[in-house]
């Protein structure tokens, strides 16, 4: 039997669509649910609730406040953080990745956790995410 020694985290429900403008402001450009996580190729956001999650537990996720404006709406939504995620994983760099502990990695835009970081986000039941094994939802 295989082990799972990593996990995509993902949204349960399809989230919002932003577009990143050159003024580093985002945009709404497609309705969907305010996730914990906003991501895509070029950048990840989450919300208060999941940044404090991470630098509670002394991951070292460097991170800044931003704003997203829904201009069909008219309105401005804060306490949703960009984060800047050090370790990269890929297709072809896992197998030789060490997934124990406390661990996040980034690959285009989406976060991966190990088995670790998982389990503590189960147990904190912050609503809206979900885990995917490894590479699964990618080819």
């Amino acid at each position: 039997m295989t082990t799972i020694s990593f996990w995509h985290m993902n949204n349960i429900h399809r989230a919002v669509r932003l577009y990143q403008s050159p003024d580093l402001q985002y945009f709404v450009t497609e309705d969907g649910a305010w996730s914990p996580i906003l991501h895509c190729p070029l950048f990840t956001i989450v919300n208060q609730e999941l940044l404090f999650f991470f630098k509670q537990h002394a991951y070292p996720v460097e991170s800044h406040p931003v704003k997203i404006i829904d201009r069909v709406l008219n309105q401005t939504f804060d306490g949703y953080h960009r984060i800047y995620i050090k370790d990269e994983i890929t297709p072809s760099t896992y197998a030789n990745i060490d997934t124990t502990g406390f661990k996040l990695w980034r690959f285009q835009g989406a976060v991966f956790v190990s088995n670790s970081v998982k389990e503590l986000l189960e147990e904190t039941r912050i609503e809206g995410i979900c885990f995917t094994p490894g590479f699964s939802m990618w080819g």
